[in-house]
């Protein structure tokens, strides 16, 4: 450890070409933050096309694979005479692969809907509703609403969801007074918890979405039965 002589400090003297080359270093590594707080803001918020269009390259490998996988189990649990324990976990997985490929045929959908959508309309749309049971009369539901990358301005709103019995009556709402607001510029998830009245039977749940600036409501209509 260096010790004071005679109370002397002694400071390096720094020529104006070196205070120069530090200054400069200090601005790009100013400049470097700045650009990565922006791109990472663009990340966080779903700004980023080339993410999107990444993804969708690597879940369409994903995709070309699980079906790749599928059919040499298909092919072995046909021809080959196996044991019950392996004809078990063959089955195993291929029910696995099954799955995996149900999981990225629903992603893929999501983010084409984003890059170009299927039916052409490029505006705010319902993409879809999940449903998860808590308990008995309540279930927690998950709305996902988005707009595809044409579009650069922020959609803003209010939506709210509606459970219809096989008679025509709405048995629940959720929200139960107000609307629920929503602010996107490509997509948003709205979550929520729906309470149906005990014996209440379900048929359909009919989603409402009323965009700012817009003189008509966009909604649409789910089976009740095919989200659980």
């Amino acid at each position: 450890m260096p010790k004071e002589i005679d109370s002397l400090k002694i400071s390096p003297v720094i020529g104006l070409q070196t205070r120069l080359q530090l200054g400069l270093a200090g601005v790009m590594v100013t400049v470097a933050l700045v650009i990565s707080s922006f791109y990472f803001g663009k990340y966080q918020s779903g700004s980023n096309e080339l993410l999107y269009r990444d993804r969708v390259a690597e879940l369409e490998m994903e995709m070309e694979s699980f079906e790749q996988h599928k059919e040499i189990l298909a092919l072995a649990q046909g021809q080959l005479q196996i044991t019950q324990e392996a004809y078990g976990g063959l089955k195993d997985s291929l029910m696995q692969c099954d799955a995996n490929i149900v999981s990225v045929r629903h992603e893929l959908a999501f983010y084409r809907s984003i890059i170009s959508p299927d039916d052409g309309d490029s505006g705010l749309k319902i993409h879809d509703v999940q449903l998860d049971k808590i308990e008995d009369g309540s279930f927690s539901a998950t709305l996902v609403l988005l707009q595809s990358i044409e579009h650069d301005d922020v959609a803003r709103g209010s939506v709210r969801l509606e459970v219809v019995s096989e008679d025509g009556n709405v048995i629940a709402r959720w929200p139960e007074t107000a609307s629920r607001r929503f602010d996107l510029r490509y997509f948003e998830k709205v979550t929520g918890r729906l309470e149906l009245p005990a014996e209440a039977s379900a048929e359909r749940i009919h989603v409402i979405v009323d965009p700012d600036g817009q003189s008509d409501d966009i909604d649409r209509w789910f089976s009740w039965h095919h989200l659980n």
